[in-house]
């Protein structure tokens, strides 16, 4: 499975044959990510206005925000230019996602035209990333969050250009199933500490996408109960933060007493996520998919953007 913004990430020999343009690839993964994301931040702001008349604090001391709605629902809420102003505050990681893939298709394209390998420059872009955090560089595009996105999506780039179309071996994928018990039991023990976002990206994750690619593995996430899981998920990802809001206001009108600490409670609230996610996923983002689709097809097709000839991805 791949995670929607990439739909699997083109090759730079599939941006020759289709010409593509950098319109082209960032409005494939903007209009794949960004209806739901709007609609949701229009939800989250109307929640959060709701919640502030109810409780005599803000929640989380913020106030409703139509200037964040603009921005979050253009994708560029943190990690561009602009401060983050925590609407639907989860959503800023699409909003790297897809500085990320800008990037992403910039280099591939002067790999293209300079007949250099990409995996160097994408190499370059983790380097990059890791030197923005020890040095705590803060400016435009070069900032903590989108110096998280360079090492994490250029890492999982070059990782899954080096593992395309090969088997993973028994003894590799028990040597990652340990690394990621132990980085799980790690982080269990100390949480999240100084070097954490590293060991995280550089040994957790990547074991964890290797450990996936052994034969057994695929033997089990072979069934489509998995693979419509793995849809729903974004849904849920993007919704969390406002269902959260949602609980606080219910439980004001109806004179609930929740612990959110409590195990159960923990339970119940997932489940409920997963409802509200499976709702948005086949009554929303379906239905926007396959508009955002045809409008994007009319979109390709004009000059400017396909350079004269339809870009297929």
């Amino acid at each position: 499975m791949c995670f929607p913004a990439f739909s699997c990430l083109p090759t730079r020999k599939k941006y020759k044959k289709a010409n593509f343009t950098f319109g082209t690839f960032q409005l494939k993964r903007a209009a794949r990510l960004l209806p739901l994301v709007a609609i949701a931040a229009v939800v989250y702001e109307g929640l959060l206005f709701v919640y502030n008349r109810l409780y005599p604090q803000p929640y989380c001391g913020l106030s409703v925000s139509v200037w964040g709605i603009v921005i979050d629902a253009l994708g560029v809420q943190e990690g561009w230019v602009f401060a983050n102003p925590c609407v639907n505050n989860p959503t800023w990681y699409i909003s790297v996602l897809l500085l990320c893939c800008a990037v992403f298709y910039l280099l591939t394209r002067l790999a293209g035209k300079k007949k250099f390998p990409a995996a160097y420059l994408y190499a370059a872009m983790i380097l990059l990333g890791c030197g923005i955090q020890e040095y705590q560089i803060n400016l435009p595009l070069l900032n903590p969050s989108s110096c998280r996105g360079y090492y994490a999506f250029f890492t999982g780039l070059l990782l899954a250009q080096a593992l395309k179309g090969r088997q993973v071996k028994s003894w590799v994928g028990i040597g990652a199933g340990l690394t990621v018990a132990a980085g799980v039991l790690l982080f269990a023990a100390k949480g999240m500490v100084s070097g954490t976002p590293y060991l995280l990206t550089f040994i957790v994750f990547p074991a964890l996408i290797v450990l996936l690619h052994t034969k057994t593995a695929q033997k089990i996430f072979r069934f489509r109960f998995f693979g419509v899981w793995g849809a729903l998920s974004y849904d849920v990802y993007i919704w969390h933060s406002a269902l959260y809001i949602a609980m606080y206001i219910l439980m004001k009108v109806l004179n609930w007493n929740l612990d959110f600490s409590n195990v159960w409670v923990m339970l119940g609230f997932c489940a409920a996520a997963e409802a509200v996610g499976a709702v948005s996923y086949f009554v929303l983002e379906k239905p926007l998919n396959r508009a955002a689709t045809k409008l994007l097809k009319r979109l390709i097709s004009a000059p400017r953007l396909s350079g004269g000839e339809e870009a297929k991805d």
